[in-house]
């Protein structure tokens, strides 16, 4: 998988997110399967994204589950600023 899919990826399940169609735990292991996939990362956006997985795990077992989802979507969205220097 090309790192352009994986940015067309993230980018999907920030929509499925925010529509309620995916829960939180389902989307911190997608999401932490595309961090390990893109290719070509530098180290410090390696540890930027790492962080950004650890963030989500904090939020899935912190917040109330209503509120998991805008949160995630905002990391996501933080992810995709970094994802998107790796097109």
């Amino acid at each position: 998988m090309s790192n352009a899919d994986l940015i067309e990826e993230l980018d999907g399940l920030k929509a499925i997110l925010a529509a309620g169609e995916v829960n939180a735990e389902s989307a911190a292991g997608s999401f932490e399967r595309m961090v390990w996939m893109l290719e070509g990362v530098s180290r410090d956006d390696d540890r930027r994204l790492a962080d950004m997985v650890n963030d989500i795990e904090r939020i899935r077992f912190s917040r109330l589950e209503a509120n998991q989802p805008a949160a995630i979507g905002e990391v996501l969205q933080r992810a995709s600023e970094v994802f998107a220097r790796y097109r």
